[in-house]
C-alpha cells in the first residue's frame, strides 16, 4: 500500500512555464467532466474519471436516468484539462495540474511513499519543487467545485456553508 502526500496551489501561466523549462519532465494530457446533483440538502459530486489519454463524452439521458428517479438535479457542470508532469526528484515528483473551463487552475505536487517509507523525505520533496516552482506556504487552497459554486452559484454554495456540507 502506498500513501499519497501532496500538496495544492493556485497554478498560472508562469508556473506552467517553469515546469516546461525544469528539463526532464513527462506531460499526460486528459479530460475530465465534473457534474453535481443534488435533493433537498444533500449535495452529490460525480466526477467521470477518465484514463490518461482517453476521449471523453458527456453521458447520454439513459446513462442519467437513475438521478431522475432519485429527484437529483444537476447544480454544477464543468470540463478539466489535466495536464501532469513526472519529475525525478530523487524519486518521482508528480505535478497535476487542472485547468477549468470557467477559468479556475489548481495544481498538486504529489509523492507516493510506500507503506512505512519516510513521509519527511516525500515533504522535503514536495517543498524543494514547491520552492523551484517559485510557490510560498499558501493558505488553504480550494478545490474547482468550491470556486465554481462561489463564482456561478453563490446561494447554493451558501445553503452548504450553512448545513455544513462544505
Amino acid at each position: 500500500m502506498t500513501v499519497e502526500v501532496e500538496r495544492k496551489f493556485v497554478c498560472n501561466a508562469e508556473i506552467m512555464g517553469k515546469l516546461q523549462d525544469i528539463g526532464e519532465v513527462s506531460r499526460i494530457i486528459s479530460e475530465h467532466t465534473a457534474e453535481g446533483s443534488e435533493s433537498n440538502s444533500s449535495q452529490r459530486e460525480q466526477t467521470d474519471k477518465v484514463a490518461e489519454n482517453e476521449d471523453t463524452e458527456i453521458s447520454s439521458a439513459d446513462d442519467t436516468k437513475w438521478l431522475t428517479d432519485l429527484n437529483l438535479i444537476c447544480f454544477a457542470e464543468f470540463k478539466t484539462e489535466r495536464c501532469s508532469y513526472m519529475l525525478e526528484r530523487e524519486g518521482a515528483v508528480r505535478v497535476d495540474l487542472d485547468q477549468a473551463d470557467f477559468g479556475y487552475c489548481v495544481g498538486e505536487i504529489e509523492v507516493l511513499v510506500p507503506e512505512g517509507g519516510d513521509m519527511n523525505a516525500a515533504l522535503q520533496r514536495i517543498t524543494s519543487t514547491a520552492a523551484e516552482l517559485g510557490l510560498s506556504c499558501e493558505k488553504r487552497v480550494e478545490g474547482k467545485m468550491h470556486v465554481y459554486l462561489q463564482k456561478y452559484r453563490p446561494d447554493h454554495y451558501a445553503k452548504l456553508l450553512n448545513a455544513h456540507i462544505l
